[in-house]
């Protein structure tokens, strides 16, 4: 691992540190303390006591917690880590299996089949539909409603779909997978040595010190917040509701939009102003230039072809329901900050910090076309 990997795995662990200081110290979100008998192991998984064991030692252990582990329809599975885990060795270690992570490629414009005109109508619907809320949140926030709509689209289709499994056994999994003992069914056909084998037991315990800081985070969310995780959908990787969030961004940027005590990131009326205010934080104004909006979409999903995919759909959800619905025409390929970076294939989390940066251009007129609409200068 190179000087600049070492770098950014050891900010990678102390941002974690960082999070459970801010969350679990009471600043964010104040606590009742828990009972913490010693957990009743009989009645979880094996695969789950180590874990039990350090939210005991984290202060976090309750009978709520022994509950939901308990709960699970399903024990501890490799294949939330062991995907990740599989596909980036392959990239590092065996250029073979991706030619195009080391050479040039050319780029898609858009993620494919999601800049349809079955999903710009569906955005003209929805900004209709929702118009009083949107209204409520672009004077708040200063977010461009169409933007807004556009985000939801890439990351969850307007709230059709927002994961299939249930976040806490992602999170938990990859939590408990902190060694290649635990993901030894996606290894025996990478070819390992001293050097990668290195990698590879630094890699794992990076990535479960960062899922266990999110697991955390999930926990004291669904306290705070009366949820049960059982119940909560999300990506393989942990992300909920329909902004996407990562439960560690939760207590910086979920905004109770209904104000009624509690943040439901699966209702609008929460989730919008959630979205608008991770984006306002990360430096949105109302005089933002349209010019500066990829940038700060980057914040949401650093990668080209998303923030690409968000403003082409944003600038032809502008236009009035009834309008022709025409497929924006494809931007200029991106530039690539480093040659022949890879771009990620699918939406993002909010705030994820696993895609590669870009230094990539926007849809041409995209920004400009809604920036007039959201100044008053557009019809």
């Amino acid at each position: 691992m190179g000087l600049k990997g070492r770098l950014y795995q050891a900010l990678r662990l102390f941002q974690a540190g960082l999070l459970g200081l801010v969350l679990f110290a009471g600043s964010a979100y104040p606590l009742p303390a828990p009972d913490t008998p010693a957990p009743d192991l009989s009645k979880v998984d094996p695969a789950w006591h180590g874990l039990l064991r350090r939210l005991r030692a984290d202060k976090l252990y309750g009978p709520d917690v022994e509950q939901w582990f308990a709960g699970l329809d399903a024990g501890y599975s490799e294949r939330p880590m062991g995907i990740k885990t599989r596909q980036l060795f392959r990239q590092r270690f065996i250029p073979e299996y991706f030619p195009w992570f080391r050479k040039p490629q050319p780029q898609r414009p858009f993620y494919p089949g999601v800049v349809t005109s079955d999903n710009i109508l569906k955005c003209r619907l929805f900004l209709e539909q929702h118009a009083a809320l949107f209204q409520k949140v672009e004077e708040a926030y200063h977010v461009p409603r169409e933007i807004l709509t556009a985000l939801l689209m890439v990351e969850t289709r307007l709230g059709d779909f927002m994961g299939t499994e249930k976040a806490f056994w992602s999170l938990a999994c990859m939590s408990a997978a902190n060694s290649p003992e635990w993901v030894r069914g996606y290894l025996p056909d990478l070819p390992l040595n001293a050097e990668r084998d290195k990698w590879l037991r630094e890699f794992l315990e990076s990535r479960s010190s960062r899922a266990y800081a999110e697991l955390k985070a999930l926990i004291v969310y669904c306290r705070v917040h009366e949820h049960n995780p059982l119940e909560l959908r999300g990506s393989i990787y942990g992300a909920i509701g329909l902004c996407q969030f990562m439960p560690s961004n939760i207590a910086a940027y979920a905004v109770d939009g209904d104000k009624d005590g509690r943040i439901d990131l699966f209702s609008l009326a929460d989730a919008l102003p959630s979205a608008a205010n991770f984006l306002k934080v990360h430096g949105w104004r109302k005089d933002s230039p349209p010019s500066g909006w990829p940038g700060l979409l980057r914040r949401y999903n650093n990668s080209d072809i998303y923030v690409n995919t968000v403003l082409a759909l944003a600038e032809a959800a502008a236009a009035p329901v009834a309008d022709p619905v025409a497929t924006p025409v494809a931007p200029p390929v991106a530039q690539s900050a480093r040659a022949g970076a890879q771009q990620p294939d699918q939406a993002g989390q909010a705030g994820k910090p696993d895609q590669a940066g870009r230094a990539g251009q926007k849809p041409a007129g995209a920004a400009e076309a809604v920036g007039k609409r959201a100044s008053g200068q557009g019809g």
